[in-house]
């Protein structure tokens, strides 16, 4: 029923349906990231909308919403715990689980939750609760974002229902695997950046 309405939504307003259901999932609305942005890659593919343009909002729909969660972490701190809107969200061993994995990973955390839909939401309320940095959070999940908006748009695109389908099997491996790609890239250039002096490339053989 939600996949029908939401593919209606989309097909009638297009591009603002897609940017404010995003938006909305953002917020805690349960509808599936994926969903929205497969139907938006498959309407955008039978009407031939462009394409590019749909990625553009995908990014900054998800951008919107993760950044919108960690404003409120931050401006409502601890007592975010005990809101009514984020109890369910906000359980105590969640909390606990997401305080490990942000002290472990740290700006990491913000990236792998971005492949991780239920830790996504509670990953960034907390970021916003413990004062992370507001501009590492954005650039971080903002690196996420570059990864998984191009790649679910397109399959949408030239995959259609089929994408749906397949992304409900193993969906959540594909986006682990995206995450795992970012990271070691991340870690290699911070690595490139900060090594010690004394370390240096070995010398190529004439």
């Amino acid at each position: 029923m939600i996949a029908h309405w939401v593919a209606i939504w989309i097909g009638r307003f297009s591009y603002p349906a897609v940017f404010l259901l995003l938006l909305s999932a953002g917020l805690g609305v349960p509808i599936s990231e994926d969903l929205v942005v497969l139907t938006g890659g498959t309407v955008i593919a039978r009407t031939h909308g462009s394409l590019a343009l749909m990625v553009a909002v995908v990014y900054l729909g998800k951008l919107s919403g993760d950044f919108c969660l960690f404003r409120i972490g931050w401006r409502l701190g601890p007592r975010a715990v005990q809101s009514k809107h984020f109890k369910k969200m906000l359980t105590p061993e969640r909390v606990a689980k997401v305080d490990h994995f942000f002290g472990r990973y740290g700006v990491g955390a913000v990236i792998l939750a971005r492949f991780l839909p239920g830790l996504r939401a509670p990953t960034y309320l907390i970021a916003g609760i413990s004062r992370f940095s507001a501009w590492r959070f954005v650039a971080a999940d903002g690196l996420a974002a570059l990864v998984s908006a191009p790649l679910v748009t397109w399959l949408g695109y030239h995959f259609g229902n089929r994408a749906l389908e397949w992304m409900e099997h193993s969906g959540r491996w594909v986006g682990l695997g995206a995450g795992a790609v970012v990271l070691v890239g991340v870690g290699i250039f911070v690595w490139r950046r900060h090594r010690p002096a004394g370390i240096t490339e070995p010398r190529r053989e004439k």
